[in-house]
């Protein structure tokens, strides 16, 4: 029932193009953050640990996943696989960082600096004015057959993206963008569901991912817990992250 009232909906609103505006793309942004609980409840939470599992289907991987976060920009999420080893990533004081057995410890810059600089801000979603130069609502188009409001956003720095607004609940249920890393250009689609509310805050348990239009890759959450105790050591940088940050402190003052 839900569909057929969706694709009767959006039948009506691509005929009616013509006589009605489409809401402004700040409208859609803020009535997200009232469809995923409002600001005020977002701002009782301070901080957040996830526990999940990631797996890569058409490669037969999997990896259990746990990931924690803190106001303002803190995060740490740990992978472990037995086909992949450890992967280990983390953002603090501005610093964004992964370590994993194909590259090894890196600090991220450009692009993928600033995207993960999106990702740490713990608020993110209320945030919004102080990434994107530009958000402008580009027309309907549906995912999962559900109509949604298709918005594009020019961020301040980093990629740009095309976020996909589910017209019923005003969730997000789609992105999309182009992210530049140190092995090229990665476009990356990302689908979201089985949104769930825990402490006032409604959140996607499952994502998938699509990643250069092939690999896929699958996001289950299965706890979420909120303003716990989180050791301050839970976001250290790991020794090899340290030892670059060194060599790049040494390496600025030759």
């Amino acid at each position: 029932m839900r569909s057929l009232v969706a694709w009767s909906l959006l039948l009506g609103l691509v005929c009616t193009a013509g006589a009605a505006d489409l809401p402004d793309a700040e409208t859609i942004l803020d009535r997200a953050i009232e469809a995923t609980g409002g600001k005020a409840a977002h701002e009782k939470i301070h901080n957040r640990v996830s526990k999940g599992k990631m797996s890569m289907p058409a490669m037969g991987i999997e990896a259990q996943m746990t990931t924690y976060a803190a106001e303002p920009n803190k995060l740490f999420a740990e992978f472990e696989s037995p086909a992949l080893g450890s992967l280990l990533s983390g953002s603090m004081n501005d610093v964004h960082w992964e370590v994993t057995a194909m590259t090894g410890p890196r600090i991220k810059g450009g692009e993928e600096a600033a995207a993960s600089r999106r990702e740490a801000d713990f608020d993110a979603a209320l945030h919004w004015r102080e990434y994107f130069e530009t958000v402008e609502t580009v027309g309907i188009d549906t995912v999962a057959t559900m109509p949604c409001y298709k918005v594009h956003l020019v961020s301040k720095e980093g990629p740009e993206e095309t976020r996909y607004y589910d017209m019923e609940e005003n969730l997000l249920r789609k992105s999309e963008m182009t992210l530049v890393t140190e092995m090229g250009s990665i476009p990356i689609e990302s689908y979201f569901t089985d949104y769930r509310t825990v402490d006032g805050i409604k959140m996607p348990f499952q994502s998938r991912q699509v990643i250069m239009g092939a690999q896929e890759m699958l996001f289950t959450t299965e706890s979420v817990e909120h303003n716990v105790e989180i050791a301050d050591e839970t976001f250290a940088y790991p020794p090899d992250i340290e030892a670059l940050l060194e060599k790049e402190g040494a390496d600025g003052d030759e």
